[in-house]
């Protein structure tokens, strides 16, 4: 899962889920029957591929906070439901591999029940009454991979793509990968090459520490320096990475920017794999840049011009005002001094 793919299809990939209101009733009653039944006969038809069972999760994202919004918020609506799906490794199998072999069979199992659909095999809409339908979206990934994710939860009240892309924001600018299965490089020649590049790469995994995936950072592009014990800045050693207590997206941008002060004191910047950035202020002007682009292009995503209902469009429009408050609380964050 990369940070992109919180840019969900989401309540606009079908016609059939518009007129559902997902509340937090309508999600416990997803997390506590639909899904686990899904999970059960999913692994019914897997012992007969033989193949090694799933396991199902708690909701990612906005719906994270369902339980909390059923005593404080109980008529809230939801943009979607995305829940955890855990599958095994397999042998000799890449991470994409593995992901289109439970994607594909998820489409097949679905073609055999009446009661579920899907177009891609990576979510579900299930028919929860006479003329109801809700879609969930299995986020894949690993079990061994479940404490990072915890990273990777939104603020709550704030949507989860105005946090999410702070860390693709990031990744881009430093060529990793910030995902569920956690900050990747891939390496040419000993330094980090744009994680879409494969040709001669080796793929290494720099942090799955939600507390303390800065500092990792730091640590990495030292060593690929030559420095063994960098300098860690007093905001740095205050903002090392997550409090995964209580997600807030001032703390993501708090890590991010003494991140950017560490790599500074260091004299990281301007040479080697970040040669490409000459200072800090260079760092938080692209960052702002990168960030803007890519809210920009979610505001303007063609998956709401399939908000055709009414109330659709409405929710639509809301959303999107929604990015675009997000968007200024990040670049107000970045650019505070």
């Amino acid at each position: 899962m990369r940070a992109s793919e919180f840019i969900a299809e989401g309540g606009y990939a079908s016609t059939l889920t518009q007129g559902t209101k997902i509340t937090p009733a309508v999600v416990e009653s997803i997390v506590d029957h639909y899904y686990p039944n899904f999970i059960v006969n999913f692994n019914s038809f897997l012992t007969k591929k033989n193949m090694p069972p799933v396991e199902g999760g708690n909701p990612v994202g906005s719906t994270f906070y369902y339980k909390r919004d059923l005593i404080n918020n109980p008529e809230r609506e939801y943009g979607d439901i995305d829940v955890k799906f855990f599958v095994s490794k397999l042998p000799n199998q890449t991470d994409a591999a593995v992901a289109t072999l439970y994607a594909n069979l998820i489409k097949e199992f679905a073609d055999g029940d009446a009661n579920i659909s899907t177009d891609t095999g990576k979510n579900v809409i299930f028919k929860i009454g006479r003329d109801q339908y809700v879609q969930i979206d299995l986020v894949m990934n690993y079990y061994e991979n479940a404490e990072w994710m915890s990273a990777l939860t939104p603020e709550y009240n704030v949507k989860g793509i105005i946090g999410m892309t702070v860390y693709s924001s990031l990744a881009e600018l430093l060529n990793l990968s910030i995902s569920a299965y956690g900050i990747q490089a891939k390496l040419r020649g000993g330094e980090p090459v744009s994680f879409r590049q494969s040709k001669n790469t080796e793929l290494v995994t720099v942090s799955k520490n939600p507390r303390g995936w800065a500092v990792d950072i730091l640590k990495f592009y030292s060593k690929l320096s030559g420095i063994d014990n960098p300098e860690i800045t007093a905001d740095l050693k205050q903002h090392p990475g997550s409090n995964i207590e209580e997600i807030r997206v001032a703390d993501t941008v708090a890590a991010v920017k003494a991140l950017g002060h560490s790599l500074e004191a260091n004299d990281l910047f301007g040479q080697g794999a970040l040669r490409h950035i000459g200072s800090f202020n260079q760092y938080i002007n692209d960052l702002a840049g990168i960030y803007t682009n890519k809210i920009t292009t979610a505001i303007n995503s063609s998956k709401f011009d399939k908000a055709v209902e009414p109330e659709a469009a409405a929710k639509a429009a809301k959303d999107k005002e929604k990015l675009r408050s997000g968007l200024a609380m990040v670049r107000g964050l970045l650019d505070a001094s």
